[in-house]
């Protein structure tokens, strides 16, 4: 195994050592970035590496490559969808990143080892003149990390095939914050926004982290309401940042300004009471207690089990089972509405390995977050289930499966079993993937195949083995008559069953070396059974003749070998003296193919 090493490939650098890696892939090369531009006038670096892409994908190499494809950046978009256009057409396996999301990140692993992450995108520019800066690196953590960050972000994106070009007319939305103030408990924001086309709704957000990535959510208000609240989830004095949110389909498609303020509800006045009361207000609410997190385990391939602990309250709302995805967004996983429940299991959809997980109680007024406990153990890989495996030429198979496809999905591998142990026939690093035309290493019933998944820390399940489906045997002809024709052709004759998937016939004769045969005529009607050649390489008894007939599949069968016979002899009938130095014979001959008669005397 090479030595770990990382390297720093400042500015034009950075194209001859890409290009070199992506030139010498031999299994995957996975591509990501923010800008692809390869529409320029003359020849660029940037085209450079989409014809080595190109190449890659030609000579076998799995090719992944996801592009932005946000409405944010309608420019970059235009550009991107030409150049996947081109590569998908290639045979390079190409998805286009959400349409409400920026895709930012440049990114470049080769062969699952070979990693470049940097600035660098694919442009004139960038490959050529500008400041950039990328690091290399061939370690195992790297390689690991980063093929994880790829795989989340594939799954997130979709299939060139599946994405509608670039609309060049779309405007994207934006929302200013215009004014806030403190209405009781709840943030009152009022805002404009440029338009709503496309917009479901819009809601208030607060959180007393700046980024805003694990913000509370108010309730939503239509698109032509201009004011919303928030009931920030912070202590009074406490620092809190608002924003507001426009929605489409449940996803956020633009962010306002964010502002910051001191969190000061505002109070509600109490009662008079009565003398020696004190004020008569209402009796105070019962705290609130998080709840602990104690456990998350694998459930099954696709789900998990959280178990936790809560002395529980008496306005229960609802329990959040929630995880935090790669980009430290926290997702609900599941709700729990049943206020004695301590255990949920449920499908972790986008888990990986590294996100942790939490609970979230919620009562009428308020809530809290449990502890942050990571995954036990790891998440078993499920079995794909092989359907079918048909042989589908001379030597090729087809093999369909199904498979639920994990968010830790590394590779397939199609493995043959031959001397009693499993050899990879074929690895394929698409997730998507369900079938596979391929040559296995024996082509028999007695050799069966199998696939199997693996994940991104190396554990497999494999598939139910499945024999190969030979193809029917075809009939081979027989071959009835052969004579001569002329003076160096033939005329042949033969009778066959057609096979269905019939390609061609063949009138092929043994070479001198006695092994090889070589074709003499090609018929590709299914209904001729005879055939007349002017010229044969050879015409004699040393070098016979058969018929061979071929299906559309590469499958052939040869009909019994006739070897080219000579005249039949003569048979005289009478020698009679004619003269005192002529003679008259008689003979007679049920021949073809007459070409002279020679008549000999013995001395």
């Amino acid at each position: 195994m090479p030595t770990s090493k990382t390297i720093t490939y400042p500015d034009a650098l950075f194209f001859p050592a890409a290009l070199r890696a992506v030139e010498t892939a031999t299994s995957s090369v996975q591509a990501m970035s923010f800008l692809f531009k390869t529409s320029y006038v003359g020849e660029t670096r940037s085209k450079q590496f989409r014809e080595a892409l190109k190449a890659a994908a030609a000579r076998g190499v799995k090719v992944l490559v996801v592009l932005n494809y946000s409405r944010f950046e309608s420019d970059v978009a235009a550009e991107n969808w030409v150049t996947a256009q081109d590569l998908a057409a290639a045979g390079c396996h190409v998805k286009l990143g959400p349409r409400n999301k920026t895709l930012h990140t440049k990114l470049l692993i080769v062969d699952l080892v070979h990693v470049f992450i940097g600035s660098h995108n694919l442009t004139r520019g960038a490959l050529s003149f500008n400041y950039e800066l990328t690091v290399y690196s061939n370690t195992l953590e790297m390689a690991r990390r980063a093929s994880d960050y790829f795989n989340y972000v594939w799954y997130a994106s979709t299939y060139f095939a599946n994405t509608p070009p670039p609309d060049p007319t779309y405007t994207p939305v934006t929302i200013r914050l215009e004014s806030w103030t403190t209405v009781g408990e709840a943030i009152e924001v009022t805002f404009t926004v440029n338009h709503t086309t496309g917009i479901d709704a819009f809601a208030a957000v607060s959180d007393d982290e700046l980024h805003l990535q694990g913000a509370t959510m108010g309730a939503t208000v239509t698109p032509e309401t201009r004011v919303a609240r928030i009931t920030p989830l912070v202590e009074a004095g406490q620092m809190v940042h608002v924003a507001v949110r426009a929605y489409t389909q449940g996803t956020v498609e633009a962010e306002s300004n964010i502002a910051s303020l001191v969190y000061q509800p505002a109070e509600t006045p109490g009662g008079d009471g009565e003398g020696g009361g004190g004020g008569g207000g209402d009796t105070p609410p019962e705290p609130l207690t998080a709840p602990t997190l104690t456990t998350v385990v694998p459930a099954s391939p696709t789900e998990v089990t959280a178990s936790w602990q809560f002395v529980g309250h008496a306005n229960f709302l609802r329990f959040e089972i929630q995880r935090r995805d790669i980009a430290l967004i926290w997702v609900t996983l599941g709700v729990v509405m049943d206020a004695n429940a301590r255990e949920w299991t449920g499908e972790a959809v986008g888990t990986i390995q590294d996100t942790p997980f939490r609970v979230v109680v919620f009562t009428t007024t308020e809530s809290a977050t449990s502890n942050v406990v990571a995954l036990t153990g790891s998440m078993p890989v499920a079995a794909p289930v092989l359907d079918s495996v048909q042989q589908s030429g001379a030597t090729t198979v087809t093999a369909v499966w199904t498979f639920n496809t994990p968010v830790d999905f590394h590779r397939f591998e199609v493995q043959q079993r031959t001397n009693g142990t499993w050899q990879v026939v074929a690895t394929i690093m698409d997730g998507t993937t369900r079938s596979w035309d391929g040559t296995p290493s024996l082509m028999d019933a007695t050799h069966p195949i199998r696939l199997v998944a693996f994940n991104m820390t190396e554990q497999s399940a494999a598939s139910n083995e499945i024999a190969i489906t030979l193809l029917s045997a075809i009939a081979a002809p027989v071959l009835t008559t052969l004579y001569r024709v002329g003076a160096m052709g033939l005329h042949v004759d033969w009778t066959v069953t057609t096979p269905a998937s019939f390609a061609r016939f063949e009138l092929q004769q043994r070479q001198t070396d006695g092994v090889t045969w070589t074709a003499f005529a090609t018929i590709t009607s299914p209904t001729t059974r005879t055939w007349e050649v002017d010229f044969v390489p050879f015409r004699d008894g040393t070098h016979p003749v058969r018929v061979v007939v071929f299906d559309t599949y590469g499958q052939s069968a040869a009909s019994n070998e006739v070897s080219i016979g000579g005249p039949d002899a003569p048979t005289i009938e009478s020698v009679a003296t004619a003269s005192g130095t002529t003679v008259t014979m008689q003979w007679t001959w049920s021949g073809v193919d007459f070409q002279s008669y020679i008549v000999q005397q013995q001395d």
